[in-house]
């Protein structure tokens, strides 16, 4: 939903592409940052406690994002939105790997997990869409008061409440150091486009990112209790399955933040008409769970991992070849094909590291789980970004401008109007008579820079499904 509605915030705070990028970031790197502590509070302190304390914590910052006057301000509520998300999804997966462990219907119970994952995608657009058109951008986020009440309600009613036998004390220095690494790193990768990818201030950000990852790492391993546990590693498959997931996060889950903004800014389109036009994405990922089951019945997590992968890397090459295309249905064709290998991989992602993990761990490795997950989302949104405007103002600026008489600051400030989804009242204060054909030379750029987006991430897909394919294949 609000991928959805990024130009439509866009337009209400006069906001950058750079400022809505941190709208997704804010989120994802308090999300991320916050998995893995999530996943030990769980197993210690009670899921069914950390997944109630979530939902207050979200509920109550998304009151504060409907109400943000400012793009600060949503950040901040959305980087506390974040928080709440991360207690809600590690203890809820714990509480589904703890009651299915080791249990017939454990494959079962996952491939419902990801039937409601796609489900909810399939009718977020839609419903975002609609409320936006209706009512305003700021409803899609109080509508989650009234739902996370009923979630509230029900998980008190029929929920019971699990710990870890072995409870582990909390690792400051690890819930400290990793959440810095990250935020530095996504800062500095947000950053290029206007500080440039080899400025002193990006690469001091990048270096000390490096630092604090290398420094978490020192710490989990000289534990005896750690966060991590690195031992888990040497594991091949599942080390093969926590590569699957940053591979389908990084390739195709990444891509729901970026196909709404290219919808509305490349078609014209309306925040409801972009929602409609996400459906054969969406309507492919709920189908694709079930195919990869029927395809995958006497096959391994790891085997419909790779095939699934390999979809998603033929599908975000065919749609970045088609995305100039003034058809439609064309680029619904791609997005179909990456929507259908994204739903192998939804289920079946957590299925294969979950069933590497002893149940005693399920909130630990749960936790690994969404945090490579989200972390693989929250660095795709940067490197993706990054690209997707590095290239699309080189374009524009090297070439059209030029020829149109545009200075530098007045087409950079021009492009990054259309990248956030307002071509229709970008660049009013331009020549009239060079308006139409800057639009859409800039529209153009804007396509090709989405075009390499999805090369970079048919390339992380291919890489994924080779490196999977490999470990699995190792004793």
């Amino acid at each position: 939903m609000v991928a959805l509605v990024l130009p439509s915030i866009s337009d209400s705070f006069t906001a950058s592409f750079q400022s809505l990028e941190w709208v997704i970031s804010a989120y994802m790197i308090t999300f991320a940052s916050c998995l893995l502590p999530a996943g030990g509070f769980a197993d210690r302190f009670g899921r069914r406690r950390i997944l109630l304390t979530g939902l207050a914590i979200f509920c109550v910052s998304s009151v504060a994002c409907g109400l943000a006057g400012t793009i600060t301000a949503l950040n901040v509520a959305r980087a506390f939105q974040g928080v709440g998300a991360a207690l809600q999804l590690t203890s809820a997966l714990a509480i589904i790997g703890n009651a299915f462990a080791h249990r017939p219907v454990a494959a079962r119970a996952w491939g419902i997990w990801g039937t409601c994952m796609g489900l909810t995608i399939c009718l977020s657009p839609l419903l975002g869409g609609f409320i936006t058109q209706l009512i305003g951008w700021k409803a899609i986020f109080l509508i989650n008061v009234p739902l996370g009440m009923l979630i509230a309600y029900s998980v008190i009613r029929w929920i019971p409440e699990s710990k870890a036998a072995l409870r582990r004390p909390i690792d400051v220095m690890g819930s400290v150091t990793f959440p810095l690494a990250l935020a530095l790193l996504i800062w500095g990768l947000i950053s290029v486009n206007g500080d440039g990818l080899f400025s002193l201030l990006t690469l001091a950000k990048f270096s000390v990112s490096l630092a604090l990852f290398t420094l978490f790492i020192l710490i989990e391993t000289a534990r005896q209790q750690p966060m991590v546990d690195f031992r888990l590693f040497k594991n091949p498959r599942f080390s093969a399955g926590v590569i699957g997931m940053f591979g389908y996060s990084a390739s195709a889950q990444v891509l729901l933040s970026f196909f709404p903004l290219y919808l509305q800014t490349w078609f014209d389109l309306t925040p409801l008409m972009a929602g409609v036009s996400m459906l054969p994405f969406a309507v492919a990922m709920v189908i694709g769970p079930h195919a990869g089951n029927f395809i995958g019945r006497d096959r391994s997590a790891h085997w419909l991992l790779t095939v699934g992968l390999a979809t998603v890397c033929t599908g975000n090459t065919l749609t970045a070849c088609l995305v100039t295309s003034s058809h439609y249905l064309w680029v619904a064709l791609g997005m179909s094909l990456i929507g259908f290998g994204a739903g192998m991989l939804n289920g079946t992602t957590q299925r294969a590291i979950m069933g590497e993990a002893p149940p005693e761990n399920t909130g630990m490795v749960s936790g690994i789980a969404q945090s490579t997950r989200f972390a693989s989302i929250v660095l795709a949104v940067g490197i993706l970004g990054a690209a997707l405007a590095q290239h699309a103002h080189a374009v524009f600026e090297r070439g059209p401008a030029r020829s149109l008489g545009l200075h530098s600051a007045e087409a950079h400030r021009f492009l990054d109007q259309v990248l956030t989804g307002n071509g229709r009242s970008a660049g009013l204060s331009i020549d009239p008579s060079v308006h139409a054909s800057a639009l859409l030379a800039a529209r153009l750029s804007s396509a090709s820079g989405f075009s390499l987006a999805l090369m970079i991430a048919a390339l992380i897909a291919g890489t994924s499904a080779v490196l999977i394919w490999r470990l699995s294949r190792r004793p």
